[in-house]
């Protein structure tokens, strides 16, 4: 493809454990340029669950490309669900079980797969990555709901490489729990339906026209950010990351040398050292922040630049 398509990139979507899955990388430039990056969402929804970013950020922060000219295809979720094999040589069987408790608690089901002595694991989260982080009883359109899941979002656009976004993410979609009726929810197959509903044109230019609902709340608030993430050179693929240790609630990703992402991935109010001296701009908000820490309101985020 480097002789005949220079302009194309290829991207492997294998869903297995991540020193597997970055094997398709290649030794020299002989297979992918883009995998996707499954370890990632299972370890976001940990990280919220638990109200801590510590494992996430150790895991952020041991990433490491071959070569040049590739990079990390990074999602929160997909058309089948939400991948946990990625989070295998990170989280213990029973964490991941835990991950699978909660889908289940908040609606969504699980697919597994059999294990060489008979037993069953979990394989995949069959539910939409909003649902996932909807605790059971909250209000789905509330402002705690979309800025929890917003944050959780641009974890994935903060971090070194491509983002992937699927297209029910751009809409904070819900699960279709209606599209399993009359079918098996026993096979894989029939519970991915639950995080494939099929819109109508219709339906996405009502969902849009309610400037007040959730899928038009979340729709501009993502169009922000991409509008953001592709006017600043900081968030290139190839741009140099390092992770941060200010506070172990928080997220906290440096791109190039002024960019400072921080994403609270609890529901505390956190206060946390001023990442870098002088003035600091919110480059989401256009605002600067003033003198002192940094102040981030339960599951809150800033992109701040450096002057």
């Amino acid at each position: 493809f480097d002789a005949v398509a220079p302009d194309v990139l290829l991207v492997t979507e294998t869903n297995v454990p991540h020193a597997e899955n970055i094997s398709y990388f290649g030794a020299d430039h002989d297979e992918a340029q883009m995998v996707y990056n499954f370890s990632l969402p299972p370890l976001l929804l940990d990280g919220v669950y638990t109200g801590s970013a510590k494992r996430l950020s150790d895991w952020a922060a041991s990433l490491d490309l071959p070569r040049p000219g590739c990079a990390f295809f990074n999602i929160t979720a997909t058309h089948d669900g939400i991948g946990v094999r990625g989070a295998q040589d990170y989280m213990t069987p029973q964490e991941i079980d835990g991950l699978a408790e909660k889908t289940l608690a908040r609606g969504g089901l699980v697919s597994y797969r059999q294990l060489s002595d008979g037993s069953q694991t979990p394989y995949e989260l069959n539910i939409t990555f909003f649902d996932a982080l909807l605790p059971p009883g909250e209000d789905p359109d509330s402002d705690t709901a979309i800025t929890r899941y917003m944050t959780a979002q641009s974890v994935a656009l903060a971090l070194r490489g491509v983002p992937g976004i699927y297209f029910h993410n751009l809409l904070g979609s819900r699960s279709d729990h209606a599209a399993l009726e009359g079918k098996d929810a026993t096979q894989t197959e029939f519970k991915r339906v639950t995080n494939r509903k099929r819109l109508t044109l219709a339906e996405i230019e009502a969902t849009l026209a309610d400037v007040s609902g959730r899928g038009r709340r979340v729709f501009d608030a993502y169009c922000r950010r991409l509008k953001v993430w592709r006017e600043t050179p900081e968030f290139a693929p190839d741009s140099p990351q390092t992770v941060l240790a200010l506070d172990d609630r928080v997220l906290a990703i440096r791109r190039g040398e002024t960019l400072y992402c921080l994403h609270n991935l609890s529901g505390d109010s956190v206060t946390v050292e001023r990442p870098a001296a002088g003035a600091l701009n919110d480059i989401l908000s256009g605002d600067t922040l003033p003198d002192g820490p940094v102040r981030l309101g339960p599951w809150a985020m800033a992109w701040l630049k450096a002057e």
